[in-house]
């Protein structure tokens, strides 16, 4: 059970210049009753994403009742040191009752036999609303994502189920994951139904308290059996909302982005694209860059093919026919580059190379593995070699070639090299860090670029955390983000019209769930990145739910085939001909 505390004073999407204070608890590994899987997690993820909103947060993972007692203590003391303008959040997850009227938290050591003796070895929820009262702060949030089930069956006069209402005063919205004395779910996957919804929804920009738990409500109805039904009521005299449009505060040096952004700056010819195409298979068919010609696209991302063993593309005059729209308005025309694999079918491919295999690096050494997700002919590359560079780099490098066939940037696959483990154990044997090695061949790349053209775009695919290893530097070396997979996936290879080429969900999980990623996007909007989204569906309603939810995000969707060799047909809803 959930529920949540707010005592709102803020206007509605004000700037986010107070002071934001959470607490965020997960207790799973009980010693005495039955222990929970999912709550560590649910903390984390919360912590994580609240962390993204401009929270600062202490984050305890299986608390006993001295270290809980201590941390709400010093949660107070935090608060009231912030000031009235600040805001507190609590977050708990983990075992909790109710008796005689009253919730408690349940620390991991925990031991009763007796029902009287519960507020001795437990903590008052309302504990926690004392110490936020005596802040006198803005505005105060208290989460208790718990009441999985009753760990005190065995205990006669222990039978009150769910958790009870909570009594607050007037300003405050009450939210439950499900009725009280109702008892809520702790998932079969890695996170609560709740905090999957709560995570999911409330990093979404502009949009109000009450709003955002009709979502939630909606989403954890939809799960399997729907067996709990999301529960509130509200005294709010005033809105809030957690995410705001506009990015009020400035990242310093070494600093984390904290504040939510969905627009880019205006400098960046990125943040007018509306709607775009991704194909970079099969445009030496008969039509197929005709086809492309004709819609109204403001930006493409192709295949340069100019570098094919067989059946080379004639690149230059691919962009003099893709350069502008019908109605004669320029576009944005990026080139797909494999910088974070060697592919076996372009011209830089010997004939004495060899291809790695599952026990040793290939030849050159450069080549580490074969593709993790099946694409054939693709192999990992240690991709901070200096001869492997050399092929991208310099005035006659790969960059160069496409900047002077007026390519307006190039659009870089498989930077998430730096995270596969082969490539990663690689770089330990050569005594590379292979974040940094990436952040500085994206640097390269861009200089190579610009070089040629001043304007030259780096649009970065996928390897969302790499941004951890040096925020400044990474998000200054990228003109945009691209996801792949948020929503729906494809398995590689697959044909055009093979279902498994799209609306495959559940691939991912923990810091590549849905929720998760979404949190991390959101660090590249703080930037100021526009952020490109590529779903892979083949039904019309998932094609639907991702234009829904990516656009609500800020994103700039599109839902394809994994394919990527036509045309997709589930084009964005906002596609026109002008």
């Amino acid at each position: 059970m959930l529920i949540l505390v707010l005592a709102s004073g803020i206007a509605p999407l004000a700037a986010m210049a107070e002071t934001r204070i959470a607490l965020v608890v997960g207790n799973g590994s009980y010693s005495s009753v039955s222990s929970l899987d999912n709550p560590a997690r649910d903390a984390k993820l919360i912590a994580e994403t609240l962390k993204e909103l401009g929270f600062e947060v202490t984050l305890l993972v299986d608390s006993n009742q001295a270290n809980l007692r201590h941390g709400i203590s010093q949660f107070g003391r935090d608060l009231r040191d912030a000031g009235r303008g600040s805001t507190g959040l609590f977050y708990y997850a983990g075992h909790a009752v109710q008796s005689f009227g009253t919730n408690y938290l349940l620390p991991v050591d925990v031991t009763l036999t007796d029902a009287a003796d519960l507020d001795l070895v437990a903590i008052e929820a309302a504990s926690v609303l004392q110490q936020m009262n005596s802040a006198k702060n803005q505005t105060n949030i208290v989460i208790l994502d718990a009441c999985r089930n009753n760990p005190f069956e065995n205990i006669p006069t222990f039978d009150d189920n769910g958790l009870a209402k909570m009594k607050a005063p007037t300003g405050t919205f009450l939210a439950y994951a499900t009725a009280p004395g109702e008892v809520a779910l702790d998932g079969a996957g890695d996170n609560s139904p709740f905090t999957r919804a709560l995570a999911n929804e409330v990093i979404v920009p502009g949009v109000l308290v009450e709003q955002m738990f009709k979502k939630v409500r909606v989403a954890v109805l939809k799960e399997p059996g729907g067996q709990q039904t999301p529960w509130d009521a509200s005294s709010l005299t005033s809105d809030f909302t957690f995410a705001t449009r506009k990015m009020e505060t400035s990242i310093a040096d070494n600093s984390e982005p904290t504040v939510a952004v969905t627009q880019a700056p205006s400098g960046n010819p990125l943040s007018n694209v509306r709607n775009w195409m991704f194909q970079i298979q099969e445009l030496n068919e008969d039509g197929a860059v005709q086809s492309l010609a004709a819609t109204g696209y403001d930006m493409l991302v192709i295949e340069a093919g100019h570098n094919f063993s067989e059946s080379p593309y004639e690149s230059q005059q691919i962009v003099n026919s893709l350069r502008e729209k019908p109605n004669g308005k320029p576009r944005v025309l990026l080139a797909y580059i494999d910088v974070g694999e060697a592919e076996d079918y372009r011209n830089y491919w010997q004939d004495d190379w060899i291809a790695p295999n599952d026990g040793s690096r290939g030849f050159p050494n450069f080549l580490v593995a074969a593709d993790p997700d099946g694409w054939e002919g693709n192999y990992p590359v240690a991709y901070w070699d200096d001869a492997w560079q050399s092929l991208w780099l310099g005035s006659d490098g790969i960059v160069a070639d496409l900047a002077r066939f007026e390519f307006d940037g190039v659009y870089l696959d498989w930077i998430e090299a730096y995270d596969d483990d082969r490539v990663r154990a690689a770089a330990e044997k050569d005594g590379v860090s292979p974040e940094k090695a990436m952040i500085a061949f994206v640097e390269k790349l861009g200089e190579a670029g610009r070089a040629i053209n001043p304007g030259f775009l780096i649009v970065a695919q996928n390897a969302i955390y790499l941004i951890d290893a040096d925020p400044n530097r990474y998000t200054k070396a990228i003109d945009a983000l691209a996801v792949e997979d948020t929503w729906f996936h494809g398995w590689g290879d697959s044909d055009w019209d093979d279902p498994d080429g799209g609306d495959q969900r559940d691939r991912y999980e923990a810091e590549y769930s849905t929720p998760a990623r979404l949190a991390q996007i959101l660090r590249y909007q703080n930037a100021g990145l526009p952020v490109f989204s590529a779903d892979y569906a083949l039904k019309e309603d998932n094609a639907a739910k991702v234009y829904s939810e990516a656009q609500n995000r800020g994103f700039v969707p599109l839902v394809t085939r994994v394919a990527l060799s036509k045309l997709t047909e589930t084009p964005p809803p906002n596609l026109r001909s002008d």
